[in-house]
Protein backbone atom coordinates (compact mmCIF):
# COMPACT_ATOMS: atom_id res chain seq x y z
CA UNK A 1 0.00 0.00 0.00
CA UNK A 2 1.03 3.43 -0.92
CA UNK A 3 0.12 6.81 0.98
CA UNK A 4 0.78 10.06 -1.01
CA UNK A 5 -0.17 13.54 1.24
CA UNK A 6 -0.80 16.53 -0.88
CA UNK A 7 -1.06 19.69 0.72
CA UNK A 8 -3.83 20.55 3.37
CA UNK A 9 -7.18 22.35 3.14
CA UNK A 10 -5.85 25.51 4.96
CA UNK A 11 -8.88 28.07 6.52
CA UNK A 12 -8.54 27.90 10.06
CA UNK A 13 -7.38 30.34 11.53
CA UNK A 14 -6.68 30.29 15.62
CA UNK A 15 -2.99 29.66 16.59
CA UNK A 16 -1.81 26.11 17.22
CA UNK A 17 -1.82 24.84 20.31
CA UNK A 18 0.85 22.66 21.75
CA UNK A 19 1.45 19.04 19.82
CA UNK A 20 -0.13 17.05 23.34
CA UNK A 21 -3.25 17.17 22.36
CA UNK A 22 -3.32 16.94 18.40
CA UNK A 23 -1.84 13.28 19.82
CA UNK A 24 -4.24 12.43 22.51
CA UNK A 25 -6.98 10.70 19.98
CA UNK A 26 -3.54 8.68 19.13
CA UNK A 27 -2.81 7.57 22.61
CA UNK A 28 -6.79 7.08 23.14
CA UNK A 29 -6.89 4.85 20.20
CA UNK A 30 -3.51 3.23 20.72
CA UNK A 31 -2.99 3.69 16.55
CA UNK A 32 0.53 2.89 15.16
CA UNK A 33 0.51 4.95 12.24
CA UNK A 34 3.38 3.16 10.66
CA UNK A 35 1.15 -0.38 10.21
CA UNK A 36 -0.32 -0.79 6.94
CA UNK A 37 -3.93 0.17 6.35
CA UNK A 38 -3.64 3.27 9.04
CA UNK A 39 -3.47 6.74 7.36
CA UNK A 40 -3.19 10.07 9.31
CA UNK A 41 -3.63 13.29 7.88
CA UNK A 42 -2.90 16.78 9.00
CA UNK A 43 -5.12 19.12 6.81
CA UNK A 44 -4.52 22.41 8.62
CA UNK A 45 -5.68 24.45 11.41
CA UNK A 46 -4.83 21.88 13.97
CA UNK A 47 -7.46 19.76 12.35
CA UNK A 48 -6.73 16.07 11.74
CA UNK A 49 -8.15 12.52 9.65
CA UNK A 50 -6.92 9.56 10.97
CA UNK A 51 -8.35 6.24 8.59
CA UNK A 52 -8.01 2.59 9.58
CA UNK A 53 -8.96 0.13 7.64
CA UNK A 54 -9.74 -3.68 8.49
CA UNK A 55 -8.30 -5.55 6.83
CA UNK A 56 -5.35 -3.63 6.68
CA UNK A 57 -4.28 -5.15 3.07
CA UNK A 58 -7.86 -5.22 1.56
CA UNK A 59 -8.73 -7.57 -0.87
CA UNK A 60 -10.64 -6.57 -3.81
CA UNK A 61 -14.58 -7.01 -4.35
CA UNK A 62 -14.25 -8.14 -0.20
CA UNK A 63 -15.91 -5.54 2.38
CA UNK A 64 -13.34 -3.63 4.12
CA UNK A 65 -14.50 -1.76 7.36
CA UNK A 66 -13.19 2.13 7.21
CA UNK A 67 -13.08 3.88 10.69
CA UNK A 68 -11.87 7.35 10.86
CA UNK A 69 -11.21 9.98 13.41
CA UNK A 70 -11.89 13.73 12.43
CA UNK A 71 -10.28 15.57 15.37
CA UNK A 72 -9.76 18.94 16.04
CA UNK A 73 -7.62 21.28 18.61
CA UNK A 74 -10.49 23.39 18.56
CA UNK A 75 -13.63 21.68 19.40
CA UNK A 76 -15.19 18.49 17.88
CA UNK A 77 -16.19 18.28 14.26
CA UNK A 78 -19.51 17.58 14.19
CA UNK A 79 -20.10 17.56 10.20
CA UNK A 80 -21.22 14.08 8.39
CA UNK A 81 -18.30 12.65 6.78
CA UNK A 82 -18.03 10.73 3.49
CA UNK A 83 -15.88 8.71 1.31
CA UNK A 84 -15.61 7.41 -1.95
CA UNK A 85 -12.75 5.84 -4.03
CA UNK A 86 -11.36 6.80 -7.27
CA UNK A 87 -9.99 3.32 -9.23
CA UNK A 88 -6.59 4.08 -11.49
CA UNK A 89 -8.62 2.45 -14.05
CA UNK A 90 -12.07 3.64 -13.88
CA UNK A 91 -14.79 6.28 -12.85
CA UNK A 92 -15.25 7.53 -9.01
CA UNK A 93 -17.70 5.27 -7.01
CA UNK A 94 -20.65 7.45 -6.21
CA UNK A 95 -19.85 9.09 -2.32
CA UNK A 96 -20.93 6.99 0.83
CA UNK A 97 -21.63 8.61 4.27
CA UNK A 98 -20.18 7.71 7.39
CA UNK A 99 -21.90 6.81 10.32
CA UNK A 100 -20.96 8.52 13.63
CA UNK A 101 -20.57 5.96 15.81
CA UNK A 102 -18.30 7.89 19.36
CA UNK A 103 -16.77 11.05 20.32
CA UNK A 104 -14.04 12.25 22.42
CA UNK A 105 -14.14 15.57 24.21
CA UNK A 106 -11.94 17.52 26.60
CA UNK A 107 -13.18 17.24 30.14
CA UNK A 108 -12.60 20.12 32.19
CA UNK A 109 -12.51 18.73 35.56
CA UNK A 110 -10.39 15.93 34.99
CA UNK A 111 -7.77 17.50 32.30
CA UNK A 112 -8.88 14.35 29.71
CA UNK A 113 -9.93 13.52 26.81
CA UNK A 114 -13.42 11.12 27.51
CA UNK A 115 -15.94 9.22 25.46
CA UNK A 116 -18.70 11.95 24.75
CA UNK A 117 -21.80 10.61 26.60
CA UNK A 118 -23.70 11.14 23.51
CA UNK A 119 -23.26 11.67 19.85
CA UNK A 120 -24.24 15.98 20.08
CA UNK A 121 -21.80 16.55 22.57
CA UNK A 122 -19.59 19.49 22.19
CA UNK A 123 -16.42 19.90 23.98
CA UNK A 124 -15.48 23.07 26.07
CA UNK A 125 -15.16 26.24 23.51
CA UNK A 126 -11.60 25.71 22.05
CA UNK A 127 -10.45 22.75 23.52
CA UNK A 128 -9.80 19.39 21.70
CA UNK A 129 -12.75 17.13 20.68
CA UNK A 130 -12.92 14.31 17.95
CA UNK A 131 -15.63 12.52 16.35
CA UNK A 132 -15.37 8.73 15.22
CA UNK A 133 -17.15 7.76 11.78
CA UNK A 134 -17.37 3.80 10.46
CA UNK A 135 -18.48 2.34 7.11
CA UNK A 136 -17.66 -0.27 4.36
CA UNK A 137 -16.74 -0.14 1.19
CA UNK A 138 -15.55 -2.79 -1.38
CA UNK A 139 -11.97 -1.72 -2.82
CA UNK A 140 -11.49 -3.13 -6.83
CA UNK A 141 -8.73 -4.53 -7.75
CA UNK A 142 -5.59 -2.65 -8.35
CA UNK A 143 -4.85 0.79 -6.87
CA UNK A 144 -7.67 3.03 -5.86
CA UNK A 145 -7.80 7.24 -4.24
CA UNK A 146 -9.33 7.30 -1.24
CA UNK A 147 -11.36 10.58 -1.15
CA UNK A 148 -13.02 12.03 1.98
CA UNK A 149 -15.24 15.12 2.26
CA UNK A 150 -17.64 16.88 5.48
CA UNK A 151 -20.98 17.65 4.84
CA UNK A 152 -20.68 21.20 3.08
CA UNK A 153 -19.08 19.24 0.05
CA UNK A 154 -15.78 20.37 1.08
CA UNK A 155 -12.94 17.46 -0.13
CA UNK A 156 -10.14 16.57 2.35
CA UNK A 157 -7.26 17.70 0.11
CA UNK A 158 -4.70 14.85 -0.24
CA UNK A 159 -5.00 11.62 -1.62
CA UNK A 160 -4.27 8.28 -0.02
CA UNK A 161 -3.67 5.31 -2.35
CA UNK A 162 -4.37 1.72 -1.36
CA UNK A 163 -3.87 -1.01 -3.34
CA UNK A 164 -6.21 -4.04 -3.06
CA UNK A 165 -5.62 -7.73 -4.20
Amino acid sequence: MALACVVPISGCEPKPKEDAEITAIREIEEIDEEEPGVGFFELGGDITLEVILDPAEPKAGEPTRIRATFASAYGRPMSQLSVRLVPDSGEPTDWQPLTMTKGMVYNEETDEIVEAADLQQQSPAMEYGASIYEGTIEFPAGESKVEFKDSEGTPMNFSWTVSAS
